[in-house]
């Protein structure tokens, strides 16, 4: 198309948005020219340079001037050279980040064509490929270092003023380089750190880089120009490049490691600083791979973990200006040597994925108030394929909306899925770890039933909380924009069958600017082989209320055969530790009758209690210490008459003990329906 214009006799440009007229006042008339959204168009750029002759024309199709004689204008708009405008200077003359930072500015309707609008430009051409997105570009730059030799391409980004950090420049043989630690790689802003920009916003401050040409380049560093012939060659590596290469301490540059840098044939327009690539080492040992940029600054804060991601790009910088004294340094003492190096060029398949998830990550991470998740239409159309049906608490709305709510398996679920007569609860909200409470919000989901035992129940009571435990939207899989995750369920009456349920959580593209999120729901079970553990069932276990201490163990106590009585085997239960009294009292139609289930040895005993679930608890408690029983109304029992257990989903929740070193076992007595308290010290 670059052709087209450049060969075509006249082209008229049609400013839709300029509603004046050949008798309009000047100035006037060049306050609308100069917001017209003509000049922010990609595909513009090429038919403002390419014709000889271009005419502008407002929305009633009246001529309001040329190029040549508006070239004054267009300049100061688009910030192009009105020597370039008027064919005074060739186009072949400008560096190629010169001519990149004019399309910094320009936006397309789509990423790929962010690219395909320059091929004209350079004077290069690459296959069209809509939905490679921001791949375009970078194809467009491997194209442009094999056809151009003009090193200006990868002067875009932060650039570091020398006079800010104070530098020593070392040969790279020098001992003092080889002894120097070589720090891991730091964990910069990912899209900084490769030799070729992302799109063209990069360049936006780097009109001012000129080229060198191979005999000026040789020059300044008093070589021979046959030494300064640079290939380029795109690896699987990197491109593989020859550079020289000068090695700089500052303290203020990882802290006195050593940072290469690749002296570039560009330098600036107006002083003549020469530009050179801060590179660092991807190895542990100094090797030929290296990436782009180093951090200038608070490198203490960064280590601790003050510093953000918004922070870290303050400090980070790709390139650094040397001035006239310092490159003469270097040429004088002789400082560089020509080193083959590779630089990775372009992301990995897995970065440009986490660069896509960036979105919804940061918006669930940066959650500071309250938001709201609806239940996606396809979830519903999808339940109902195997009969399952969606159990909304909230009749009076279609959808769910979940706003401002903390996690707890106490409160009313946001959702109930019935899926073969097990219901499938799933609550989204606020979890209540350490971590909201010191960051305001933690998103979570929590998914339990009933009816079966859930893996993100369980999980859920472990203390303290990380950011990646499994009950966190942090710790879901991210991918292409929608976060994702896995709950198992185990039916109480189907212990071989399990019920998996994937969530998933993505911003709708029309709702981005607001906090609302949409929730999918998919459910499918499996048969799984289910082998007999001597350990204490899970579902027991998940319903005493236990802080343990690692440091004081468990014990052992006998269990004696309960196969032939309950098909069950509980051969060790925790043993409680005399500690601080705690009480509880509870209300429920609970009988609870003793079961002779004493082992051999006599110590202890094994007694059932049955529910109107019919659910089966078995509780063993030692008989020293005695339990102490005080019944609310007028009568006390024996303690032999009665022990028993609530069901979870029934008991309040429970606090955290004011001392996280004790181990304190709860149990819950209930007298035949009436109401109780019990002790265990």
């Amino acid at each position: 198309m670059y052709d087209w214009y450049r060969c075509a006799d006249l082209c008229l440009a049609f400013l839709h948005d300029v509603h004046v007229s050949s008798n309009t006042d000047a100035s006037k008339r060049d306050v609308q020219f100069r917001s017209s959204l003509w000049f922010l168009r990609g595909w513009t750029l090429q038919e403002l340079l390419a014709p000889s002759i271009l005419l502008f024309l407002s929305s009633t199709w009246d001529v309001i001037g040329s190029k040549q004689t508006s070239a004054a204008l267009v300049a100061s708009v688009t910030n192009i050279d009105q020597d370039v405008l008027t064919f005074k200077r060739s186009l072949r003359d400008v560096s190629v980040a010169c001519k990149m930072s004019w399309a910094a500015s320009r936006r397309t309707t789509r990423e790929e064509d962010e690219a395909y609008c320059l091929m004209g430009i350079f004077g290069v051409s690459i296959p069209i490929m809509y939905g490679e997105g921001r791949y375009a570009f970078v194809r467009l730059q491997e194209e442009v270092i094999r056809t151009i030799p003009d090193q200006s391409i990868f002067a875009w980004g932060r650039i570091l003023r020398a006079p800010q950090v104070p530098f020593q420049f070392c040969h790279p043989d020098d001992s003092a380089v080889a002894s120097a630690p070589h720090p891991p790689p730091a964990q910069y802003p990912s899209s900084n750190q490769y030799v070729l920009a992302s799109s063209p916003r990069d360049f936006e401050a780097s009109s001012s880089i000129i080229h060198l040409s191979r005999d000026q380049f040789a020059e300044t560093l008093g070589m021979s120009p046959e030494s300064t012939y640079q290939v380029f060659t795109v690896t699987a590596h990197g491109i593989h490049v020859q550079l020289p290469l000068v090695v700089v301490i500052s303290k203020d540059l990882h802290e006195m490691s050593p940072t290469y840098l690749a002296l570039l044939a560009c330098e600036t327009q107006h002083d003549g600083n020469l530009l050179a690539l801060l590179l660092r080492s991807q190895d542990d040992n100094a090797g030929p791979g290296f990436l782009v940029g180093a951090g200038a600054g608070n490198l203490a804060q960064a280590a601790a973990g003050i510093l953000g991601a918004s922070d870290l790009k303050d400090w980070h910088y790709r390139a650094v200006y040397l001035s006239i004294r310092d490159v003469e340094r270097i040429r004088r003492r002789r400082l560089f040597r020509m080193a083959d190096i590779y630089v990775p060029h372009r992301p990995s398949p897995d970065a440009s994925e986490t660069k896509r998830d960036q979105r919804i990550f940061r918006s669930i991470q940066e959650l500071q108030h309250p938001f709201d998740v609806v239940l996606s239409g396809w979830s519903r159309s999808l339940l109902s394929l195997d009969g399952s049906r969606v159990l909304e608490p909230d009749k009076d709305e279609d959808s769910i909306v979940l706003r401002d709510r903390f996690l707890s398996v106490y409160l009313t679920p946001g959702v109930v899925i019935s899926y073969k007569a097990i219901h499938i609860n799933i609550q989204i909200g606020h979890c209540k770890c350490s971590l909201d409470r010191r960051f305001q919000v933690v998103p979570g989901v929590l998914v339990w039933s009933p009816h079966a035992e859930s893996s993100l129940e369980q999980r859920y009571k472990d203390v303290p909380h990380l950011i990646d435990h499994p009950v966190h939207i942090h710790s879901w899989a991210f991918r292409d924009g929608v976060a994702s995750t896995s709950v198992d369920l185990r039916p109480f009456s189907s212990p071989r069958e399990r019920i998996t349920v994937r969530l998933t959580l993505y911003q709708p593209s029309d709702q981005s600017s607001t906090q609302a999120y949409r929730l999918g729901v998919e459910v499918t079970s499996s048969q799984v082989d289910v082998q007999l553990s001597s350990s204490v069932p899970s579902r027991l276990r998940n319903y005493r209320a236990m802080v343990y201490d690692p440091t004081l163990g468990h014990s052992s106590l006998g269990g004696g055969d309960l196969q032939t009585k309950l098909d069950m085997l509980s051969d060790s239960l925790p043993l409680p530790v005399r500690g601080r009294t705690r009480s509880r009292s509870f209300s429920a139609p609970y009988t609870v009758e003793p079961y002779d289930l004493t082992p051999e040895d006599g110590k202890h005993k094994h007694l059932m209690t049955e529910s109107p679930d019919d659910e089966i608890r078995v509780v063993q408690l030692p008989e020293s210490p005695p339990i102490t029983a005080t019944n609310s109304g007028s009568s006390d029992y024996p303690a032999n008459d009665w022990h028993g257990s609530l069901p979870r989903r029934y008991a309040p929740p429970s606090q955290e003990p004011p001392n996280p070193s004790l181990v304190t076992t709860l149990e819950t007595a209930f007298f035949r329906g009436q109401r109780h308290s019990v002790f265990l010290c």
